[in-house]
């Protein structure tokens, strides 16, 4: 008899910890995507932008796959970049133009994400 309780009561506290998980991890999901799309706008707001899709890398794969901490310093190193004037200079040019974009501070991640965004 004692048995059939405690299994029953174990039975009961793994439902309730399996709903909470449940719970938790659609709140998460939510709470991530809010983050993704601040993060976006942002970035919509900045050159790195321009640059990426100058550059041809997916900017909508990389918002949905990259870590937010990750994307968070892409858009820090674009806001506190001392190359601004390079920048423009760079995107004014022809596409089709060969371009050094050494000055980036973005210019490793951007290779990091080119590198993965294509399949």
């Amino acid at each position: 008899m004692h048995t059939v309780i405690f299994i029953a009561v174990v039975c009961l506290v793994l439902a309730v910890m399996g709903a909470t998980l449940v719970i938790a991890f659609s709140g998460s999901r939510d709470v991530g995507a809010r983050v993704r799309r601040r993060l976006a706008e942002r970035l919509r707001a900045l050159p790195f932008y321009r640059l990426l899709r100058r550059r041809k890398v997916d900017v909508v794969r990389h918002l949905e796959e990259a870590p937010i901490e990750a994307l968070e310093q892409e858009l820090k190193n674009c806001e506190a970049c001392p190359n601004v004037r390079q920048c423009d200079e760079a995107l004014g040019r022809p596409e089709e133009e060969e371009v050094d974009y050494s000055f980036c501070p973005n210019e490793p991640a951007i290779r990091d994400i080119k590198k993965r965004t294509e399949d």
